[in-house]
């Protein structure tokens, strides 16, 4: 009888062993991961771009035509890494006559074809953006200069040009994916949430360690 309950005593002992154990594997899994699912995260939030523009224009230039058919221009440099489709929906050119008669006027903008070729009443404006500029073939998206050429039959006109906005350089801009992922490995992994999945694997393991620790107390009181 003294055996036996030795024995029991020993059981007892070994099931409380088991489950110290699981718990501190259960906390220990759980530390662990989170700290991988951080320290990476940090990582890809360190070795990403900023996400930020890399930088703005804001120029402007204002010309005067000669007149009686004489050709006048402009070519415009962007900043280093802009692009006219970049900016083309706030930057534009702009035609005044600020005589007192009628200006016929001639406007082509990078090679393209003549964009302008109209009559302009005196003290009228004539507007056009990049946007419309690139939709009717004169300039391509990808452009990173604005070469204005103009012919008029009268001395009384300005060019207006102005290119205003923010641009990206490709390599300080992240990717729609990498913006989905950069401070979280849940999204890099799909099913993998943070924590929970730890939790289901410690939880699993516990599961496991009791019942075998239990099974091998039996054995040795047998």
């Amino acid at each position: 009888m003294k055996t036996f309950r030795n024995n029991q005593k020993a059981l007892v002992f070994e099931l409380l062993i088991a489950a110290a154990m699981a718990v501190v594997i259960f906390f220990a899994l759980m530390n662990i991961g989170t700290y991988i699912n951080g320290t990476i995260g940090e990582s890809l939030e360190d070795t990403l771009p900023t996400n930020t523009a890399s930088g703005s224009i804001n120029s402007d230039y204002w010309d005067n035509a000669s007149g009686n058919g004489t050709i006048a221009y402009r070519n415009t440099s962007l900043s280093s890494g802009c692009s006219v489709g970049e900016i083309k929906s706030t930057s534009g050119i702009n035609v005044y006559n600020n005589g007192t008669d009628p200006m016929w006027f001639n406007l082509t903008v990078n090679g393209g074809h003549e964009y302008y070729n109209k009559s302009i009443a005196s003290l009228t404006w004539d507007n056009v953006t990049l946007a419309t500029l690139v939709t009717a073939s004169n300039m391509s998206n990808g452009d990173t200069y604005v070469n204005v050429s103009w012919l008029t039959n009268r001395t009384h006109n300005r060019v207006y040009q102005y290119y205003v906005g923010s641009y990206y350089v490709s390599g300080d801009y992240r990717s729609s994916l990498q913006n989905d992922t950069y401070d979280n490995l849940g999204t890099i992994s799909v099913g993998f949430d943070d924590n929970i999945d730890v939790m289901i694997i410690a939880a699993i393991i516990t599961v496991i360690t009791i019942p075998l620790a239990a099974v091998i107390a039996i054995k040795r009181l047998l």
